[in-house]
């Protein structure tokens, strides 16, 4: 019996190994879980239109290595980087950066202006969110309460009338922050958004089909990043609802 049941194991074991190596392979076909800008295609796309890109805004900047990365390759674009987590954005504050032409705001953009509550987990600020997310099980170690403002408010209130990339990655919240921009998106102002998806949508109760049923009518097609290209997703597929790490971009037609 002891005999059975340790073949039993090893059996499982092997189908367990075979089954994670399967899945890191389809992984890596799909260009899923990666969240290395240098690899993933984030750094690829951002060299590909260093000269067509003078406006950037990085929405959920955390403590500046995406913006970083874009004022390394278009040093001559205005960033707007947004970061609602006070510890957070002091660091953002003291990242140094090529040249004057990034500016950095301590508030959040999302649906509706005024104040939230912003859930923050010890694990890394890149787990902050508005919405409760509890990573791996952990409750958030504090709320703070933050500005938030829409981005539609905010270039308004700036006089910016167009901008070239909206790169937004707000752990879920991407969906509050489109609607955010429906006027500038809708004028058809906003070149590429960068939105991120993943299992943070869970926690948020948002799907990728709520993404393409905003984009609908907006003149916008959306597409996934890849290390060397976009590809186009022009109809949404049930089959792309699986809560892996990626991102799309939406280019203006």
């Amino acid at each position: 019996m002891r005999e059975i049941i340790n073949n039993g194991l090893r059996l499982v074991s092997k189908s367990y190994y075979a089954f994670k190596l399967a899945e890191k392979i389809v992984y890596f076909h799909k260009n899923e879980n990666n969240a290395n800008p240098l690899t993933n295609g984030e750094a690829n796309f951002l060299k590909q239109h260093r000269g067509g890109f003078k406006v950037i805004f990085d929405v959920g900047a955390n403590v500046g290595d995406w913006s970083r990365l874009a004022n390394t390759y278009i040093p001559g674009a205005r960033i707007f980087a947004f970061e609602p987590f006070k510890a957070s954005f002091e660091e953002l504050q003291r990242t140094k950066f090529a040249g004057d032409n990034v500016n950095c705001y301590n508030m959040a953009l999302a649906e509706r202006p005024g104040t939230g509550e912003l859930f923050v987990y010890e694990l890394a600020s890149a787990f902050n969110s508005l919405s409760d997310r509890k990573p791996v099980g952990i409750a958030a170690s504090q709320k703070v309460t933050v500005e938030i403002q829409t981005l539609d408010g905010f270039c308004a209130g700036l006089g910016i009338k167009n901008i070239d990339f909206l790169k937004i990655d707000v752990e879920g919240a991407e969906l509050s922050v489109l609607r955010g921009a429906e006027a500038m998106i809708s004028g058809k102002r906003i070149k590429a958004i960068q939105f991120e998806y993943g299992g943070t949508y869970i926690d948020a109760r948002c799907l990728l089909k709520d993404i393409y049923e905003f984009f609908e009518g907006k003149n916008y097609l959306i597409h996934k990043v890849f290390p060397e290209e976009l590809i186009p997703m022009e109809r949404y597929d049930h089959s792309q609802e699986d809560f892996q790490y990626a991102n799309y971009i939406a280019v203006l037609k």
